[in-house]
C-alpha cells in the first residue's frame, strides 16, 4: 500500500508522519501541499511509514506526542 496524503495514513501513524513534515525532516515528491503546508505528494510505502513510527516512539525525532 501507498499513500499521497498524511489524511490517508492510518491514524495511529498520522501524528508521526504529521511532526516530521513540520519539523522538515520529510516531504514530498513535489511541490504539492495541503491547507497545513504538509506534502500530498509523498508517495509512502506503508513499511516506510512504520519504521517512522517505530523510530519516533523511541524519540529519535523529540518527544512524543
Amino acid at each position: 500500500m501507498r499513500y499521497n496524503k498524511i489524511s490517508e495514513m492510518p491514524s495511529y501513524v498520522q501524528p508521526t508522519i504529521i511532526k516530521m513534515a513540520d519539523k522538515g525532516i520529510i516531504g514530498g515528491a513535489g511541490t504539492v501541499k495541503d491547507e497545513n503546508n504538509r506534502p500530498t505528494d509523498s508517495d509512502w510505502f506503508i513499511d516506510m511509514i512504520r519504521v517512522f513510527v517505530t523510530n519516533d516512539r523511541a524519540r529519535l525525532y523529540g518527544p512524543k506526542l
